[in-house]
Parts: structure tokens; C-alpha cells; sequence
């Protein structure tokens, strides 16, 4: 077996058994990205001191839990080695050189950083597809796009150029181009995960989250990046993220409720939905029990969303400091933008526009603080809907990814008003998690979306591993076989 085609807890093993070495592991994950990256375009920056710093940890007396694997990291996740530029020309390429204490966590525990991730301007995913640097492409079929914000994490995870990979979610982010790149993608509880060194999009939504090929993997990383300074996990009840002590024969004991509304939504793609009852019977078929329930309208959930994020991202982008004084004058900063503004994408400024008129006055209390209100009743009937079910499942995505010559293909209104069916999750703070369940006619891999009451994230996690073990579907890419 390749090293690309190995996963984090198998080399964790073989590692420290001396089977192989952080050099040599290092090596060969760095000649994978040296032959595929410049088709996928998953990377902005690739740490060029990679091996240098396998010799370090393979010297070293202790070479913690991750002896020297390297991992991948999304561009708006600060690194002290590596520029943060969050895939905009806007950014000062060499501010926020730290470590973001999820990074810092990686590092700690032997992992290096192999490079950054390549991501939608700011984390705002477009309507055309498209980012500021660069385009990159899904591994399973390179006509078609990975999704977004987390597209570069989820395509170098996919295409085997690194084990496992940091996005961040705010609506989404991890598990949509998870689901569209077939890896499982992990939005924790939030608070879970420190946000400490993530460049904020929303910061009441965004979180921190692993990218990995399987669910063990994503279990594995969440354990080193999980936030135990600052929560007691005593007091939550939380011990630790380890599955392996966790062999299950079946799903017996897990209640299941199936989002019908959702997964009966008639913009559901008819394969995609034929993919997911496939997966629901599945489950059944392992004793799990399965009832059908309603959730809150996504076109509800999204409406206020749209307001709470935009609201956010208007004073993030407005405040002095990180480009605020490159890109806004000190006066009339709701009515105008500077020159300088150019150096944005059109989908920032389109949503920045949105913010202001968020948080103008005459509009603030008419629609921000009115969807904070409505934001806590969906959070109140979430906890009620979780006091009987230990999993909701809905589609990850209505549809399979847009190829790359049509971006979305929708206008923008429309792409606005399409379904989004991982909102709801960063407005309630729920844990989160896609987990592949069959392919398209393309070729391209559908997800099933799994929700978890507030820190219940090992739970979510051991029943996805049982049904990925049921369902044992390739969950590696290799680039240009297949790009009809």
C-alpha cells in the first residue's frame, strides 16, 4: 500500500512501530503534491522546510501522537510559518504570522504542516464558483468543482496529497466539499474546537473542523485539536474522542430521525435521494431506529442566516486593523467603499453591501436583532428535537457539484434561494458531520449529513463509523481517471 493511500491511524501505527519514518512519510506525501497539485490547485502555498522538519521530529526523543505526518491547513487559518492570505488580494500576505491554537495543538502533537489550503475569498462561496487566486477542481472528476469555502482541504484530502486536512464551517464549509470530494468532513460543537487564529467570517457560526478519509481519522484529529484549556470536559460529561474502544456488532440503542421535508424537497436531485434512502435502509437494516420528523424550513433557516452572517462579516471587514484601513475610509463607511476596494472579489462586496444594510440604522432592529430572536427559537426547538433523538439525518447536498465551466449555474438571486441544508447546525451550534454514501453517474460522491445534540460529537461519530463500515466505499481519488 502507497503512503497517500494510508490514513492518519495507520500511520500513526506503522510510525511508531518503526515501520517507517517522518522523513520518508514526509517525502512521499511532498512528491504526491508535486504531481497532482498543479491539476487540482488544492494548495496556495506548500511548505518548502517539509522534510527539514521531519528530520527534526524523527530526531527528536518524543515525537508526540502525529511523529511527523503532515497535515494541510485552510488558508484563513493562521500559521507561523506559512502566510495566511485567505485566498485574497486584499490581505497582507505576512500579517498573522501565529500559530492559530488549533494549528498550534497539530504542531505540539508532532504533526507538520505540509502547506495551505486554497479557499473561497474569505470564505464566501459564489455563485459562479469562482476564487480570487485560484480555481481548484474535484479529484474524482476535474470538470466539476469540490464546493466551498474548504474546497483546496477537502480536494488535497481526497486526492491522497495529504491524510487528513483544517477547514472551517460557517454555513457549511467543511461538510459541503466534503460531501462533493467523498471524505468525511467534521463541524464539532461549537466552542469545541478554539476559533483563536481563524481570520472570522461570522464569528458566532465559524468553527474549526478536521477533513479526513475516514471517520476514525476525524475522531483521531478532533482528540488533538479539541479546546480542553478552555472547557472543563469533566463538567460536560466529555472524556475523550478515541472510537477504537467503541467495536459495535449493530445500531441498536441509536434512534434516528429522518428530515423528510428536506430529503423530499423537490430540488433534491432524484440520485442523490436515491442514494440516501439506500443509506436509510442500511441503517435500519443494522437495527437502527429510524422515524421520519420535520425541521425548520430551510428557506426559514436560511433567511436568517443570511442576515446574522452578513450582519457579522460587516463589522469583521469594518473593523481597523487586518485590511479595514486598506479597504474602507474612516467616514460614511455604510454608504461607500474606498477605492481600494477593487482588490476585492465581487461576492465580498456583494455580501459586505448586504451587512451594512444590516446594520444601519433603521434596519438593525428591524432585521438583525428580529432574526437573533427567531435564531433562538430554532436553538430551543433543536434541543427539544434532540431530547428524542440521538442523530437527524438529511441530505449533505441537493445536488452534485457544478461543473467548472458553469460555475453554480444559477443567478445570483437564485443561488441565494437554493437549499442549504447544513445552516441550521452553525445557527443552533449542533455538531455536524457528512459522511459519503454512493456516487452519481459521474462519478461524483454524495453525502449524508448527520446532526448530534451540543457535545455529543463522539456519539455522531460512532454511529457514522458503523454505517461507513456497512457501506465501505472508496474514499480515495486518484486525479484525471475519470473526467467525462
Amino acid at each position: 500500500m502507497s503512503f497517500y493511500e494510508k490514513g492518519l491511524k495507520q500511520l500513526i501505527s506503522e510510525l511508531s512501530r518503526g515501520e517507517i519514518s517522518a522523513v520518508e512519510t514526509a517525502a512521499e506525501f511532498m512528491r504526491r503534491i508535486v504531481e497532482y497539485d498543479d491539476e487540482i490547485n488544492a494548495f496556495i502555498s506548500v511548505n518548502d522546510n517539509l522534510i527539514a522538519e521531519a528530520e527534526k521530529v524523527s530526531s527528536a526523543e518524543d515525537g508526540g501522537e502525529l511523529r511527523g505526518i503532515p497535515l494541510a491547513v485552510k488558508d484563513n487559518i493562521s500559521t507561523e510559518n506559512l502566510p495566511t492570505t485567505c485566498s485574497s488580494r486584499a490581505i497582507n500576505w505576512d500579517m498573522r504570522r501565529y500559530n492559530a491554537e488549533a494549528v498550534q495543538a497539530i504542531v505540539d502533537g508532532g504533526g507538520l504542516i505540509a502547506g495551505k489550503t486554497n479557499l473561497n475569498e474569505l470564505g464566501m462561496v459564489s455563485a459562479s464558483g469562482q476564487n480570487a487566486l485560484l480555481v481548484t477542481v474535484n479529484p474524482w472528476n476535474k470538470k466539476y468543482l469540490p464546493g466551498g469555502s474548504s474546497g483546496g482541504s477537502a480536494a488535497a484530502v481526497a486526492a491522497g496529497m495529504v491524510p487528513a486536512a483544517l477547514g472551517s464551517d460557517t454555513g457549511g464549509s467543511i461538510r459541503m466539499p466534503a460531501c462533493y470530494c467523498g471524505v468525511i468532513g467534521l463541524k464539532p460543537t461549537y466552542s469545541l474546537v478554539s476559533r483563536h487564529g481563524l481570520i472570522a467570517f461570522a464569528p458566532s457560526l465559524d468553527q474549526i473542523g478536521p477533513i479526513t478519509r475516514s471517520v476514525e481519522d476525524a475522531a483521531l484529529l478532533l482528540d488533538i485539536i479539541a479546546d480542553r484549556r478552555r472547557l472543563n470536559f469533566a463538567e460536560l460529561g466529555l472524556e475523550d474522542f478515541d472510537l477504537s474502544d467503541l467495536n459495535r456488532d449493530d445500531l441498536s440503542g441509536f434512534k434516528f430521525g429522518l428530515a423528510t421535508n428536506y430529503l423530499e424537497d423537490e430540488r433534491v436531485e432524484a440520485e442523490v435521494r436515491e442514494k440516501i434512502e439506500e443509506t436509510i435502509d442500511k441503517i435500519s437494516g443494522l437495527k437502527g431506529r429510524v422515524e421520519n420528523i420535520k425541521l425548520p424550513s430551510p428557506e426559514l433557516v436560511k433567511s436568517i442566516y443570511y442576515i446574522i452572517a452578513h450582519g457579522e462579516l460587516f463589522k469583521c471587514l469594518t473593523e481597523k486593523g487586518d485590511f479595514g484601513d486598506k479597504c474602507f475610509p474612516d467616514d460614511a463607511i455604510i454608504n461607500r467603499l474606498s477605492d481600494n476596494v477593487n482588490l476585492l472579489g465581487r461576492e465580498v462586496k456583494f455580501r459586505i453591501l448586504c451587512g451594512s444594510l444590516m446594520q444601519s440604522e433603521g434596519y438593525e432592529q428591524k432585521y438583525f436583532a428580529r432574526a437573533v430572536r427567531i435564531r433562538t427559537l430554532l436553538i430551543e426547538e433543536m434541543r427539544k428535537l434532540m431530547s428524542e433523538y440521538d442523530i437527524i439525518l438529511t441530505p449533505t447536498s441537493p445536488t452534485i457539484p457544478g461543473k467548472k465551466s458553469e460555475g453554480l449555474s444559477r443567478r445570483k438571486a437564485g443561488a441565494y434561494d437554493f437549499p442549504d441544508f447544513t445552516i441550521l447546525a452553525n445557527l443552533t451550534g449542533l455538531p455536524a458531520m457528512t459522511l459519503p454514501c454512493g456516487f452519481s453517474t459521474p462519478g461524483l460522491p454524495v453525502g449524508l449529513q448527520f446532526m448530534s445534540d451540543f457535545f455529543q460529537d463522539k456519539k455522531m461519530l460512532a454511529a457514522a463509523a458503523k454505517l461507513e463500515e456497512e457501506l465501505d466505499l472508496p474514499s480515495l481519488a486518484e486525479p484525471g481517471v475519470n473526467s467525462d
